[in-house]
């Protein structure tokens, strides 16, 4: 089940990004890229948009985020997408990633934009299937060590 993540998943919500990023080698970085996750609601609703947990059997198994960058022009962003290893290809995370989809359509954006570690191949593939085109490359020094980032967009 798909709900609002709320300030008390933060250490479920943490565990679950942090074992995302020790499989390529990283970790969440709290003082910097991870600061988001130290206040979720603030983060999210309280800037107009939305974090979700995929929940099952009382344990998050996934989660994302949408983020307005620009309510002007229709463009929001998508942060956070990260499923447990052990439960990938249980369709989690095509779920998590309609129900941002829907959610910036229903909120009237009209387009989606957001960057992807470099390092996650299989997820860049699987946007692809939902549509996104690659962009750009940018290097970053907010982690916990230097990484580079591929932009990802899609017209709705």
């Amino acid at each position: 089940m798909i709900r609002a993540a709320t300030n008390s998943d933060a250490s479920a919500v943490f565990e679950v990004i942090d074992s995302c990023l020790r499989e390529i080698g990283d970790r969440v970085f709290p003082e910097g890229e991870g600061r988001d996750l130290l206040d979720i609601e603030s983060a999210y609703a309280g800037k107009g948009g939305a974090f979700v947990v995929f929940e099952r059997d009382g344990t998050i198994a996934g989660t994302h985020a949408t983020l307005p960058i620009d309510r002007e022009n229709g463009t929001v962003t998508f942060r956070r997408l990260y499923v447990r290893s052990a439960l990938r290809g249980e369709r989690i995370g095509k779920q998590l990633m309609q129900w941002a989809i829907d959610w910036s359509r229903e909120n009237r954006f009209r387009e989606v934009v957001f960057w992807s570690d470099t390092r996650f191949t299989h997820a860049h593939e699987f946007f692809r299937r939902f549509g996104f085109e690659r962009g750009e490359t940018r290097d970053m020094d907010d982690g916990a060590l230097p990484y580079s980032e591929y932009r990802f967009a899609l017209k709705l």
